[in-house]
């Protein structure tokens, strides 16, 4: 079974406006869509591109919460449990299984950003990525950036500083993207980028299904070409063709 510890292999949209984030995304980037019945949580949806499922849609319950994305990090739970007190974070929930997907823990950075991470039951999505899939995520906070050391001891990331930026890397490939952004909301620190085979094409079919533009196509040092949207419901992704 192979795991790529470090790699974005799950995500989960979190909003009030599910069945709009399930007809964005299944028009945007031609996922297919299911509902499953998960104890305790009740019925999510799980999204699909081809033939495998990149995340789900969990209905967010509390008053004005925002539209966000969770991250999902392969690791082992086991292992983060025991070292990510010692590096300044914490845990939300010990590590549990999660009947068909893996096992999870949610844990915390030092700054008290949250993600879990998952030993998923089959093996991790391979690399390169396919359109549609999740190719990795960024962390946009106001100080992101001093947290590079803590995600590489953690998960094992190499370290790369491109500019202003950090990106943290594992099989060559780019994992987590740290941006400082002093004007970032606390509560929607976590952006995926997803594959695209023309930004260009991906931006008129965003905003045709209700999205808006955030950040235009422009070039993206060490990764390539990329744009940033706001779905239907609030919530940020990126778009990233790749320099091959």
């Amino acid at each position: 079974m192979a795991r790529l510890d470090g790699k974005p292999v799950w995500l989960e949209i979190n909003t009030q406006r599910i069945a709009a984030a399930e007809t964005f995304y299944t028009s945007m980037f031609g996922w297919e869509r299911s509902a499953v019945h998960v104890d305790p949580w009740g019925t999510l949806t799980m999204f699909r591109n081809e033939e495998r499922i990149v995340g789900s849609g969990f209905l967010a319950m509390a008053a004005f919460q925002p539209s966000r994305w969770n991250v999902f990090l392969s690791g082992s739970p086991e292992v983060v449990e025991k070292k990510v007190a010692q590096l300044g974070g914490g845990v939300v929930t010990t590590a549990e299984d999660a009947p068909g997907w893996g096992r999870t823990i949610e844990v915390f950075d030092p700054a008290g950003h949250a993600f879990t991470v998952i030993a998923l039951e089959g093996e991790d999505p391979s690399d390169p990525c396919r359109p549609g899939d999740v190719l990795l995520v960024e962390l946009r906070a106001p100080e992101a950036t001093v947290l590079a050391d803590f995600y590489a001891t953690l998960l094992g990331y190499r370290v790369k500083q491109l500019g202003e930026l950090t990106y943290l890397t594992s099989r060559g490939y780019p994992r987590i993207l740290l941006r400082n952004d002093p004007h970032a909301p606390s509560w929607h620190p976590w952006i995926p980028w997803f594959r695209s085979s023309s930004i260009a094409a991906d931006q008129i079919r965003a905003e045709r299904y209700g999205g808006i533009v955030q950040v235009p196509e422009l070039d993206a040092p060490g990764v390539g070409h990329a744009a940033i949207v706001a779905d239907p419901t609030g919530a940020f992704f990126g778009l990233v063709r790749p320099t091959e």
